[in-house]
């Protein structure tokens, strides 16, 4: 399903029936009011919690998906087997719906436990749909995959030779500058690795240029003798490789 992440790892736990309801803590030996936070009334299991108490049923009726579960109740005899089987017969869409509520059925069940605070069922639907809109919109804005056919695959040297490939980058809003280094052979082995964090350059072009000469030390110091080094940033590649340099 295209669901949030935290919404799948939810679900996994979930289908294992491994939340820490309040009848799961007492048959772990933790005691505990094993009563429904939620209701207040009958105990705490993930079906009673999930299909059987009324603040769920009325989430489910707000998206129209209650009948479904009344139907599935009454031949129910495990948990897990009914999750699975209410999802199965609905299409994609609803399966989305179905399991952010789940998810925010829980959220609002903690925040009930733990801030003392009630969620209204229309509250509970509505961040469901919202988080689910949220991530969408949030997956629609990330970039586009470049083109496969630029992306080439690493090549190696000829014998004899070894390679060094060779990047930098910046981080903590370009406060410290990080590269690295690996040393190969035609068998594409690796000979040597090497990595180190600087205080930041004034652009990217000066770090990666920072990471070659470390390179150019590097293997200057392990005698290493025919070597091929190999960066991602044009500029300072067609700069090494310039007559002028």
């Amino acid at each position: 399903m295209k669901i949030p992440p935290r919404v799948c790892s939810f679900l996994w736990r979930l289908a294992r029936q491994c939340l820490p309801t309040r009848v799961n803590l007492t048959t772990r030996g933790i005691p505990c009011d094993d009563t429904c936070v939620m209701c207040e009334s009958l105990a705490e299991s993930h079906m009673h919690l999930f299909f059987v108490c009324t603040k769920a049923m009325d989430c489910w009726d707000r998206i129209n998906l209650g009948n479904h579960i009344r139907e599935l109740l009454h031949r129910a005899n495990d948990f897990t087997i009914m999750l699975f089987d209410f999802l199965d017969r609905l299409p994609s869409y609803q399966q989305h719906a179905a399991a952010m509520l789940l998810w925010s059925l829980w959220k609002s069940r903690n925040i009930k436990l733990w801030d003392s605070l009630d969620t209204t069922t229309a509250s509970t639907v509505s961040r469901a749909k919202d988080t689910l809109h949220e991530w969408r919109c949030m997956q629609r804005a990330r970039p586009q995959p470049q083109n496969q056919d630029h992306i080439t695959s690493w090549k190696k040297p000829p014998e004899g030779v070894l390679k060094c490939n060779i990047d930098a980058a910046t981080f903590s809003h370009n406060t410290v500058t990080g590269f690295g280094m690996c040393f190969r052979n035609f068998k594409g082995q690796l000979l040597m690795g090497k990595s180190a964090l600087l205080q930041s350059f004034g652009s990217v072009l000066e770090a990666e240029a920072v990471a070659m000469l470390d390179a150019l030390l590097t293997a200057i110091a392990a005698g290493y003798h025919d070597v091929m080094f190999e960066t991602d940033n044009k500029i300072l590649a067609d700069a090494i490789n310039s007559s002028f340099v």
